[in-house]
């Protein structure tokens, strides 16, 4: 169904967008409605100036204009994230992989990273790292879980060889600096 749709969508964009606990399916949904109905309205004064024809057709364009504008929007902030991850992924990988062979732990090592630098992702893997030390998920779990914030492959991809290190003790200095 459609409302199915829907959800699906947003509960897939807007997490990878960094909005997942802060916006709802339904909110979401809700002001691409208002959105929708006020570039209605905006087209059909603007047009209703010079032709009842002309208002028809400029509220028809405001009302697709002002329906499509949060999902683009929502689909800009998943590319700027994703951008500015892959701008600092590697700048925390080499202090993750100094703090391990340093002989700090990898909770210090990615801690070291969060508590010094500013950074979109130093503050994802801040948040993650308090959910698993709180223990209100595993440390796979959050994780993975931040993997899925981001729309990087690459990210992805790190970070399921950082569980596979993690679990079965392999380095991971080493398969952080590959």
């Amino acid at each position: 169904s459609a409302s199915a749709r829907a959800s699906r969508w947003c509960d897939e964009h807007l997490k990878r967008a960094g909005a997942a606990g802060r916006v709802t399916c339904a909110g979401f949904c809700g002001a691409r409605r208002r959105a929708a109905a006020a570039g209605a309205c905006c087209g059909a004064l603007a047009g209703a100036v010079f032709s009842a024809e002309l208002a028809v057709a400029l509220a028809l364009a405001g009302w697709a204009c002002g329906w499509s504008s949060l999902r683009w929007a929502v689909r800009q902030r998943e590319r700027r994230r994703a951008d500015e991850l892959e701008r600092h992924l590697s700048e925390m990988l080499e202090v993750v992989a100094l703090g391990l062979r340093s002989g700090l732990s990898f909770d210090r090592s990615l801690e070291l990273y969060s508590g010094h630098f500013d950074t979109l992702l130093s503050r994802a893997c801040a948040s993650a790292q308090r959910q698993w030390a709180l223990g209100l998920v595993t440390r796979e779990q959050a994780l993975r879980e931040l993997a899925a914030t981001f729309d990087s492959p690459l990210f992805s991809r790190v970070v399921e060889s950082m569980v596979r290190s993690l679990r079965f003790g392999s380095s991971l200095a080493e398969g952080l600096e590959s």
